[in-house]
């Protein structure tokens, strides 16, 4: 089988057996768009994250690169669009553990403003490469790191974490958003609406430009 047309169906199961939906997202939200874009996160060391392996501690502790790319299929024909902008997050869901979701969901890390490029003939991409701490490439010189990066810090004994990242269509702006990304900032448990569980698709409902495009994620823990 073509590999291209095995990774849809790899993402679905690794959402449903993992719970991402509905965890983060629910069956309501519209996902129809995952199977056909693939989010690539590495942390230095070549660490890869790929949907739902666990990674230590110590390795998540600078901010990963990342790119999307969209996934060649004969039957949709999708294309990541050159003309938009997009937003990408890192959500914990299982704050502080699977069962107690008090400070569901924790932000770590929220970036808009990424744009795309045609990287050759059949594949958009969206890329960001971290050159320091906190820094961005200056290849997308557009984009804005909203929510710096906070590294997991699951509390000791609290089980493993998923650690969701998501990227979006659409970008962050007006007063409104200027408003709960400072919550957010002060913040970061339940994303700032002081509601548990609440978090990502609550935020994407407030803006309501924002598609879901892709999903990956990772567990990790602090025995």
């Amino acid at each position: 089988m073509n590999q291209a047309l095995q990774v849809p169906q790899t993402i679905k199961e690794a959402i449903e057996k993992h719970e991402i939906v509905p965890d983060v997202f629910s069956t309501d939200f519209n996902t129809s768009n995952l199977p056909n874009s693939l989010l690539t996160v590495e942390y230095p060391g070549e660490l890869g994250v790929t949907m739902g392996n666990v990674l230590p501690l110590n390795k998540v502790q600078q901010a990963p690169d990342f790119q999307c790319l969209a996934i060649p299929s004969t039957e949709t024909n999708f294309e990541i669009d050159l003309h938009e902008v997009y937003t990408l997050i890192m959500t914990d869901p299982d704050a502080p553990s699977r069962k107690d979701h008090k400070w569901s969901e924790y932000c770590h890390w929220i970036i808009t403003g990424l744009t795309a490029e045609k990287a050759n003939a059949q594949i958009n991409v969206i890329k960001k490469n971290s050159t320091k701490k906190g820094e961005l490439d200056q290849e997308i010189a557009t984009a804005r790191e909203l929510v710096p990066y906070t590294p997991p810090a699951p509390p000791k004994g609290t089980g493993p974490h998923r650690y969701v990242f998501a990227l979006f269509k659409g970008a962050l702006n007006g007063s409104s958003s200027d408003n709960l990304i400072k919550q957010i900032n002060e913040n970061r448990a339940n994303w700032g609406y002081n509601m548990p569980t609440a978090g990502v698709e609550k935020f994407a409902n407030d803006h309501g430009g924002l598609e879901l495009l892709a999903v990956n994620f990772f567990f990790c823990e602090q025995k």
